[in-house]
């Protein structure tokens, strides 16, 4: 007997226990919807911004790209056009002689400047400045060059002109098919640096042309500090480590690339290609401040439009979940019975048709039939208000009986039809009809009679399951009322 009772006390506390509810298919795919929607807008906006970022960045690798092309054709047509001038010159000077009387020694002290000269040199090695300074060059490659009869480009002289790194521009000087000297022209290599150093856009950057061991040829204003350009880069940071090494056999292959580095945490970009002129190389990098602020406006836009488009449809969302709320309260409306707050008949059938539609049969399989005894006697006695009072509490002792999950319907005038969701075996059922039983007991002048069917294994139609519970139900009443009659044959006959 302990043992039955604690099997009925469990079996109680699992039918009193209410499942959360759960929002209709319909309504959870909605929201599945939204939430894909959501997704796709924060993907499809990260997407556009790395688009237009990538677009950004290729315009600038563009932009560089022709600026460095513009930079290397100014400085070899500066420097052809400087030969073909001292080629005019080599036809109508004298030959140098050291006498100190050829018509050039104005020519030289006239194109003399700070960063710039003009030199006039014998087939001995011996070369004339302005101001009659005399020097020796005969040793110097560019100088045997220029006497065996060829166009010269120096390599970088050392503490040249003016203390300073130079290049040495020269031409022969020919009488008679024969050569009898040279005209140079020597530049710092910043004021050849200045030759470059010119274009609209130079205002962001800067070039400049450099030997692969990183000897400055053409420079500018801050280079003077550093021995080479790769003891400039190395001052600087990377992303990566060993990039300015790479840099570096990159241009001693003869290599074009970029390379981006940044400075006191600015980027900077930097392409570089050969020159053209021996074995040098020119740089040209630029100051992306302009393009770091199209970024970051970019990236504040964008932010911008993803939290818009964030707030906008989690609104739609919110909208959509009360509206669905609003919605489903007003169809329970339609589906509740207005006096006892239990589904109408129309509902529950609908509801249950469509369960014992599906493959498996559904979860509704047990059917319970309930009537008030003596009713019409209540409503005759008491009057309709007393009966409709009854009805109400009934409505109530049922849904405190049973689960959310569980249907309760009121079948017509004082009758209430139950659907129990899931398995429940004959002992679950005589504990449920027990139950409420029970309760209505507790109210003393009202009882009920109760009638249980369950369908059979492979039984599709539900008005036949309706059917036995009803017969059931009376066989209750027969029997004396105020009881159960159990049909729990699940069995196919």
């Amino acid at each position: 007997g302990r043992r039955g009772g604690e099997q009925m006390e469990l079996s109680n506390m699992h039918y009193s226990k209410k499942r959360k509810y759960r929002y209709p298919a319909k309504s959870r795919r909605i929201w599945i919807m939204i939430s894909v929607l959501l997704v796709s807008c924060c993907i499809l906006d990260l997407i556009y911004y790395k688009k237009v970022q990538d677009g950004l960045l290729e315009q600038t690798y563009s932009d560089l790209k022709k600026e460095s092309n513009i930079a290397r054709g100014n400085l070899e047509s500066r420097l052809q056009a400087k030969q073909e001038w001292l080629e005019m010159i080599a036809a109508f000077c004298d030959i140098p002689d050291g006498s100190g009387t050829e018509n050039w020694w104005d020519k030289t002290r006239q194109f003399c400047s700070e960063d710039y000269r003009l030199e006039m040199g014998d087939t001995q090695g011996n070369i004339y400045y302005g101001d009659h300074q005399s020097g020796y060059v005969g040793d110097k490659p560019y100088y045997r060059e220029i006497i065996a009869g060829k166009r010269s480009i120096s390599r970088i002289q050392s503490m040249g002109y003016q203390d300073q790194d130079s290049i040495v521009v020269g031409v022969p000087i020919f009488r008679d098919g024969k050569v009898e000297g040279a005209v140079c022209a020597e530049y710092t290599v910043s004021s050849l640096g200045n030759l470059i150093n010119g274009s609209e856009m130079s205002q962001y950057g800067a070039n400049l042309v450099f030997t692969p061991e990183g000897k400055l040829a053409a420079s500018y204003s801050g280079m003077e500090h550093f021995e080479t350009v790769y003891e400039m880069l190395e001052t600087m940071e990377y992303k990566k480590q060993g990039e300015v090494r790479q840099f570096r056999k990159s241009i001693e292959a003869g290599e074009s690339g970029y390379l981006i580095y940044y400075n006191e945490g600015k980027m900077r970009l930097l392409y570089y290609q050969p020159v053209g002129i021996r074995d040098w190389a020119i740089a040209t990098l630029v100051v992306t401040d302009s393009y770091e602020k199209i970024f970051n406006d970019l990236r504040s836009m964008s932010i911008v439009i993803l939290l818009a488009t964030t707030v906008l449809i989690t609104a739609a969302a919110i909208l959509t979940a009360y509206a669905l709320k609003v919605r489903r309260k007003e169809i329970e409306k339609v589906k509740k019975d207005a006096l006892t707050g239990v589904f109408t008949r129309e509902a529950a059938l609908q509801m249950i048709q469509k369960e014992f539609g599906k493959k498996d049969g559904g979860n509704y399989r047990v059917c319970m039939f309930l009537d008030i005894d003596h009713f019409k006697e209540i409503n005759d006695t008491y009057g309709h208000d007393a009966g409709d009072r009854v009805l109400i509490e009934s409505g109530a002792i049922l849904k405190r009986c049973l689960r959310n999950t569980d249907i309760v319907s009121r079948y017509g005038g004082d009758e209430f039809c139950i659907w129990v969701y899931g398995e429940a075996d004959s002992t679950v059922l005589v504990n449920i009809a027990n139950r409420i039983l029970g309760e209505f007991r507790k109210i003393g002048s009202v009882s009920v009679s109760i009638g249980i069917a369950a369908a059979k294994q492979k039984e599709s139609d539900y008005l036949e399951v309706l059917k036995r519970a009803d017969q059931a139900l009376y066989k209750a009443k027969r029997q004396g009322r105020n009881q159960y009659v159990l049909d729990y044959s699940k069995e196919e006959t």
